[in-house]
């Protein structure tokens, strides 16, 4: 450790925060924030230096996580957002479809009605479409 303290001080004697991972007797990882200060030579010419370690471990570790729950929450809120919204057209479109089918459906019972009470103007009306469809494809064609 103490070779680690004196790497890094300058050649005016001042540390820098440092943060350096350390194990435990057990084995067990932590990172710790070392303050450094220094506090001049001894009697024998050695350096003083006064450390104080703050384990910052666990800090490390929600920091982490935090990133991890934001990199997994990112996509699933851009997802969600494209499905809502796909949702909202698809709901749109059914309300929009089963308008058009009532309407088909009362326009086929007017028409039945129609027919029924007057069976020629069946043949007048398919005459007509006829006649109408051959105007608009001669008009695109020619």
């Amino acid at each position: 450790m103490r070779s680690i303290l004196l790497f890094f001080f300058n050649d005016a004697g001042i540390s820098n925060i440092l943060q350096v991972s350390v194990k435990t007797q057990k084995g067990k990882p932590l990172i710790w924030h070392l303050f450094n200060i220094p506090l001049g030579m001894d009697a024998d010419g050695l350096r003083l230096i006064l450390s104080i370690a703050q384990d910052i471990s666990s800090n490390i570790k929600q920091k982490h996580t935090e990133t991890l729950t934001n990199q997994l929450e990112q996509p699933i809120s851009t997802r969600t957002e494209t499905l809502s919204t796909i949702i909202a057209t698809l709901e749109k479109e059914i309300i929009e479809k089963n308008s058009i089918s009532n309407a088909l459906t009362l326009s086929r019972e007017r028409l039945k009605k129609i027919f029924l009470v007057y069976p020629t103007i069946s043949a007048v009306i398919w005459r007509y479409n006829d006649i109408l469809f051959h105007r608009n494809f001669r008009a695109r064609h020619s």
